[in-house]
């Protein structure tokens, strides 16, 4: 689940984006709350709407930019409009933003689901809504809705670290990285942050120990060997770049790479490939997390 603050302006246009999809039916208008006497109207435009939060808005002259505008934003379909929705609701109340005017859209034509939500940063007494670590707080926010706790599993991913044998520190970086860790050494510990927190600490000496009594397990390698090249006959082993979605169905830049027989061997098997490349060119090389046997081995 990731939930991102989006840009603020003067002019609202976070309600026009939103409004725009939902008339070409690329979007739908979720909840529509605190708007006082526009609650009532029958049929309500983006021009009211605007209005009245500018209006909202006006009780503070010293605050330029008063629009907030977030969005929440699921792996693909695993939440619905429904429970996207209620999410933000919650969200929106723990943030502050919970009696001020807001509006919820689902947006349903990416390869995400996920909801938009456009109020003001002024609140109803005339003061502007605490924005202090506002990015921090909406990760631990929604952690919280998802009655998630980082830390707890940041002890458990180390745990699963420690039950795999691996020859170099790279190996083991690079499994906490595919958890979602970001990584920085401090003196002679390996520091894990996620949500832009800290969440946990590893011994470097630990990690070098593990790797000091690695053994190589000759008989896997060549069993993975033996898989590897029954089902490179069967599915495309040729690695290609996957890219950030952005909005309109276009393409960021390059995340990682994948591959049919790399997608096949991970939910068969769980044998997973890593492809190290840059840009989007051509991978230099790879890596292999046996999750089955506990073992991480070098490509090649």
């Amino acid at each position: 689940m990731t939930v991102k603050i989006l840009s603020s302006t003067s002019t609202f246009n976070g309600v026009s984006y939103n409004t725009n999809k939902t008339q070409s039916a690329k979007g739908e208008l979720m909840k529509f709350r605190n708007f006082g006497y526009l609650q009532s109207s029958p049929k309500v435009t983006p021009d009211e709407i605007k209005t009245f939060l500018k209006v909202h808005s006006n009780r503070n002259t010293r605050v330029q930019n008063k629009q907030f505008h977030a969005m929440i934003s699921c792996k693909e379909r695993e939440f619905n409009k429904k429970e996207l929705t209620k999410m933000a609701e919650k969200w929106l109340e723990k943030m502050g933003y919970g009696d001020n005017p807001f509006l919820i859209v689902f947006h349903g034509d990416t390869k995400n689901n996920h909801v938009h939500m456009v109020s003001s940063r002024i609140g109803n007494d005339g003061k502007k809504i605490n924005d202090s670590m506002e990015r921090i707080r909406a990760q631990k926010c929604m952690l919280e809705i998802m009655e998630r706790n980082p830390g707890q599993e940041c002890s458990k991913t180390l745990d699963q670290l420690k039950s795999f044998s691996f020859s170099t520190n790279s190996q083991a970086k690079l499994y906490l990285e595919t958890q979602g860790y970001s990584l920085q050494e401090k003196e002679d510990k390996l520091a894990l942050y996620k949500f832009g927190l800290l969440q946990g600490e590893l011994s470097l000496k630990e990690i070098m120990d593990r790797t000091a009594g690695y053994s190589p397990d000759k008989a896997r390698k060549k069993q993975l060997h033996a898989l590897f090249e029954k089902y490179r006959k069967v599915y495309c082993s040729t690695p290609v770049p996957v890219f950030e979605p952005l909005k309109g169905n276009r393409l960021g830049k390059p995340t990682g790479y994948r591959s049919e027989m790399a997608d096949f061997l991970k939910e068969k098997f769980g044998v997973e490939l890593l492809f190290h490349g840059k840009d989007g060119k051509s991978p230099y090389g790879y890596t292999i997390i046996d999750h089955s046997r506990k073992i991480i081995f070098k490509g090649g």
